[in-house]
């Protein structure tokens, strides 16, 4: 009765990713199946269920790549998001802006946004407050990374000690 339950709702949400996508059944099944996985793995670093989907689907639609590796992709991106205190959406607009500024790939675009938090943290501010104030000024952010990011950061938390956003200074 179990495995007629999972099953069922294994179908079911299959069928709904494969109306948002267009996939064939068979694809729509192994990847729903590999979120539900995800998911779970994500458990253990205390994720909700729906984060890992939610962030494969900003993925899948801001880079347009869906394919298992992507939803590994989402768990790590889930769990970095929720780490900086970024929503999934945000997270992977603040990816999308990191790695077309750079030219990275998805993974050290990643990597350079924990770094970047990193850096927020040593300066004593809440990295996603910082991401939010350099989300407002897009343009600003994205012209220092790769080149200074550690000083738009400093100024970046200076400005936030005073009560002031990035784009205000």
């Amino acid at each position: 009765l179990a495995a007629g339950k999972f099953l069922f709702g294994l179908v079911k949400d299959a069928q709904k990713l494969r109306k948002e996508f267009g996939f064939t059944l068979i694809e729509a099944t192994k990847l729903t199946a590999a979120i539900k996985a995800a998911s779970f793995a994500g458990k253990a670093f205390l994720l909700d269920a729906e984060d890992v989907e939610d962030t494969f689907k900003a993925l899948a639609r801001t880079f347009g790549e869906v394919n298992l590796q992507s939803v590994g992709f989402s768990l790590e991106l889930a769990r970095a998001a929720r780490n900086i205190g970024l929503g999934n959406n945000e997270a992977v607009e603040l990816l999308a802006t990191v790695s077309a500024a750079t030219g990275q790939s998805k993974d050290l675009a990643l990597n350079t946004i924990e770094t970047i938090a990193g850096l927020a943290r040593a300066e004593g501010v809440a990295p996603g407050v910082v991401f939010k104030d350099l989300a407002t000024s897009s343009e600003l952010f994205a012209s220092f990374i790769g080149r200074g990011e550690e000083n738009l950061i400093k100024a970046a938390a200076a400005a936030r000690k005073v009560g002031l956003e990035i784009g205000n200074v």
